[in-house]
């Protein structure tokens, strides 16, 4: 399990990260994780989205719940006990990583366990498949009050200069989707599916 002092505290605006790669930065409307987990939904953090330039919305992405189901799946065993939810929160974060090409991502000290279990699970299925696996640092976040909870942002590898030109997270995410089936294709044709 991941240690809080192997983390670096940011305040809720951070400064850019500084790194050899070039980051892009990625704010997450995390609505897809919470409809399917049965809680109340609200797209209050949308707005805040709309005004930045690297808001995407996962429920428009379905390619995250895919390989998060994926994921889940692999642990299931035919002689345990149904669970009320196939995925848990672990799983959702392992596929943004992958499929976002996240490097790093502001949690909440609370979620730095989910991080270590996520990327855990990437590591054993890309060692599987003969893939470079993707790994993700948290950046220790102080959590905003409020719906902004629904709201994850990370630092991404990909270059999403295309994305940039897009006006709305509608608009953004549509491009984005392009990239992320390209990014699935690859570790699900891997995977026989």
């Amino acid at each position: 399990m991941a240690d809080s002092r192997d983390t670096i505290t940011i305040p809720q605006r951070a400064l850019p990260l500084q790194r050899a790669a070039v980051l892009w930065p990625v704010y997450l409307l995390t609505d897809a994780e919470a409809m399917v987990a049965g809680e109340p939904v609200s797209l209050a953090p949308l707005s805040a989205l709309e005004a930045g330039d690297a808001g995407l919305i996962e429920s428009l992405l379905p390619e995250i719940r895919q390989l998060a189901m994926v994921l889940a799946s692999r642990r299931y065993q035919e002689t345990s006990p149904a669970a009320a939810r196939l995925s848990d929160a672990a799983d959702w974060l392992a596929a943004r990583i992958l499929l976002l090409g996240l490097s790093h991502i502001a949690l909440p000290e609370s979620s730095l366990g989910q991080l270590a279990i996520a990327n855990q699970r990437l590591a054993a299925l890309a060692q599987e498949l003969g893939l470079a696996a993707p790994r993700a640092e948290a950046l220790l976040l102080v959590p905003p009050p409020g719906d902004a909870s629904m709201l994850m942002q990370g630092w991404s590898g990909i270059a999403f200069e295309n994305m940039m030109a897009a006006s709305g997270a509608i608009a953004r995410t549509r491009m984005m989707r392009v990239q992320l089936r390209l990014r699935a294709g690859v570790w699900l044709t891997r995977l026989g599916l």
